[in-house]
């Protein structure tokens, strides 16, 4: 491989892990919002539903980086 390609590839697998942590940064961010607007008192299914999402997506942006990180080496 040329350095160039490497740089390429480097770079593309850095963007990757960056925008890997953008959906959960946002779904933490919403949830905290609904907090705020009512998530607290609504049924425990909805909470747990909420902590659902978050925990799997949390989940698919550490897949995200870790293969990203297992590809690089």
């Amino acid at each position: 491989m040329k350095e160039q390609d490497l740089v390429k590839l480097w770079n593309q697998l850095r963007n990757q892990i960056i925008f890997s942590q953008l959906a959960p940064s946002f779904l933490l961010i919403v949830t905290i919002g609904l907090l705020n607007e009512g998530l607290a008192d609504s049924a425990n299914v909805v909470k747990w539903a909420a902590l659902g999402i978050l925990l799997a997506s949390g989940i698919f942006g550490f897949l995200a980086q870790y293969s990203d990180a297992t590809e690089a080496r």
